[in-house]
């Protein structure tokens, strides 16, 4: 300890110095300069010594109050380390320091599990609505509804179903008429029901027929029956008086011309036509005094007399040569009084005498040798004598017109007919229709036309 002493000594630094060197190795403030600089590391060694063995850990003591730090001094060059002495007791723990700055944030760690679902939330409200779609596409076109029923002949007929389960005159029942006959020559009774085929109400029709019948001076009415779409099967009776049984009349008949019979349940046309009344004469006037002859006046206009026109718009041929033909002109083009029947059969209302004029276009649809056609007139199915003409056809595809008049006196219901016959049946009656270049009219195979004179 005495060498240590003087050691320290001969350094010249002072103990407190000599501390602070110990503890920091710095010597750059030794006071004795560098000569001593070996002197003092010997000192700091002296002091250290070597490293004795650790002796047992005491008890700690109670921590003290922390002092406050002091500003760091410069950092010394560091001395070789010497032995290590042995452990000295802990002192006891200073006060904490203050708090370092903030370490930098660590990298994120893994999601954790997905929490349970939450409660649904309460519904929103209702959107606004949306504009509205395009139209779509038309649908395919219907069926065609069925057929209408055929409207009547005209204003003076009707029509009803025959009845065959009991004869005239007796009640019909309600849409139905009754004869006394089904052949169409034998009929003299009629009872027609006052309610049509149609349910149509005819009552106040009927009645003015049975008061044509009853009014003075009038003449018998005429009363026609015809199968609905067959022809064939007509009668033309004039009507010889009635009666009205509420729910249907009653009517006496004469046969004037017809054919065919009536069958059970078919529908039939019943039409009437008849002529004015008379007009009652007049008081006699008294006599007057004679005056000076007047000059003569212009002739007054004819009365309304009957007539008819009528064409046919079909070619018109035949199969056999050895057979007598009625030429048709089935379409009534106008008419007042006279009426076509089975197509061929021209019938007048009321007695007079008439006119019956034609013309038809006869053509030849092949052939070489002379070809002939017989043209004669008939009255009620008879023909009346030296009514005939020969006429000679174009041959070889060609065409010729026959055209003239018959003048005869009728009673009301007669029919006139055209009869024909040929020696080749390449030869017949041709129908053309509309052309054009320049735009002219259809030429008809047969025209008639019958005029009351």
């Amino acid at each position: 300890m005495a060498l240590l002493t003087d050691q320290i000594q001969a350094t010249g630094v002072s103990l407190t110095d000599l501390i602070h060197i110990v503890i920091t190795g710095d010597t750059s403030q030794n006071p004795a300069g560098s000569s001593y600089k070996a002197t003092i590391q010997q000192v700091a060694q002296a002091i250290n010594g070597s490293s004795g063995s650790s002796g047992s850990n005491g008890t700690s003591g109670s921590s003290g109050t922390s002092g406050s730090s002091g500003a760091s001094g410069s950092s010394g060059t560091s001395g070789s380390s010497g032995t290590s002495g042995s452990s000295g007791s802990s002192g006891s723990s200073g006060s904490s320091g203050a708090s370092g700055s903030s370490g930098t944030s660590g990298s994120s760690g893994s999601s954790g599990s997905s929490g349970s679902s939450g409660a649904s939330g309460s519904s929103g409200t209702s959107g606004s609505s949306g504009t509205s779609g395009s139209s779509g596409s038309s649908g395919s076109s219907g069926t065609s509804g069925s057929n209408g029923i055929a409207g009547n002949d005209g204003s003076n007929s009707g029509r009803w179903d025959f009845n065959s389960s009991t004869q005239a005159p007796n009640d019909p029942t309600t849409k139905y008429f009754v004869t006394n006959s089904t052949t169409i020559s034998s009929i003299t009774e009629i009872s027609i029901s006052k309610d049509d085929s149609y349910s149509t109400d005819y009552y106040s029709w009927l009645n003015a027929l049975l008061n044509i019948f009853n009014t003075p001076g009038s003449s018998r009415p005429y009363l026609q029956i015809t199968e609905l779409g067959n022809n064939n099967v007509i009668g033309i009776f004039e009507v010889g008086g009635g009666t009205d049984n509420t729910s249907y009349f009653n009517f006496s008949l004469a046969f004037i011309v017809g054919s065919g019979t009536l069958n059970n349940t078919l529908t039939y046309t019943i039409s009437w036509v008849y002529n004015g009344a008379n007009g009652s004469s007049g008081s006699s006037g008294s006599s007057g005094s004679s005056g000076s002859s007047g000059s003569s006046g212009t002739s007054g206009t004819s009365g309304g007399a009957a007539w008819g026109a009528f064409v046919s718009t079909v070619s018109q041929y035949v199969v056999s040569t050895t057979t007598a033909y009625s030429m048709s002109a089935a379409t009534q083009t106008s008419g007042n009084g006279v009426i076509v029947s089975a197509d061929t059969r021209f019938v007048v209302a009321s007695a007079g005498t008439y006119n019956l004029q034609f013309s038809c276009q006869i053509e030849s649809t092949g052939g070489g040798s002379t070809q002939t056609m017989d043209i004669w007139l008939a009255i009620n199915g008879n023909n009346v004598a030296n009514s005939n003409t020969q006429v000679v056809g174009n041959s070889n595809n060609g065409r010729n017109v026959a055209a003239w008049n018959f003048v005869e006196p009728l009673n009301a219901g007669d029919y006139m007919e055209l009869k024909y016959r040929v020696s080749d049946v390449r030869l017949g009656f041709a129908y053309d229709g509309p052309q054009i270049t320049p735009t002219r009219p259809a030429i008809p195979s047969v025209i008639v036309t019958v005029t009351q004179v």
